[in-house]
């Protein structure tokens, strides 16, 4: 339930929901709870979006965002993730433009390798990622 968690910022938003950073009270972890409203989506999309939860808690591989638990509450399906301290993709692309230091060709490489078993993990369970982007990968 959206009660045992506190919701610490918005770390952005998408099509159909807004993607929260939040601490659980009982372990003070963090995770990252995407907030879908039910109410304004038509038949497809709700089965889209709930369709979404089932994949991610089918998948489990350490070069995927880990899924934790859904629920419903309130018109609002809640998807329970993985929070990467480590930020994604395009906040280590971003940090290194700052620096003006070319990265090393490994580096590339292996953050390459990484998103490519992840996808590969995705394939071999025929599912098909429709919105990779530099947002998504995590950084590990």
């Amino acid at each position: 339930m959206i009660k045992d968690y506190i919701i610490k910022e918005i770390l952005g938003l998408g099509a159909f929901g807004t993607i929260y950073k939040v601490q659980k009270k009982t372990n003070n972890k963090l995770y990252v709870i995407k907030k879908i409203f039910l109410k304004d989506l038509s038949p497809i999309q709700l089965k889209k979006a709930k369709l979404e939860s089932q994949i991610l808690s089918s998948v489990k591989s350490p070069y995927i965002v880990r899924y934790y638990e859904s629920f419903e509450e309130n018109n609002f399906l809640n998807i329970v993730m993985e929070y990467c301290d480590g930020g994604d993709l395009n906040d280590f692309i971003t940090k290194n433009e700052q620096t003006k230091i070319l990265l090393k060709e490994n580096i590339i490489w292996n953050i390459f390798l990484k998103i490519l078993i992840g996808l590969a993990e995705l394939h071999k369970n025929k599912i098909l990622h429709r919105d990779l982007k530099p947002h998504n990968p995590k950084i590990i």
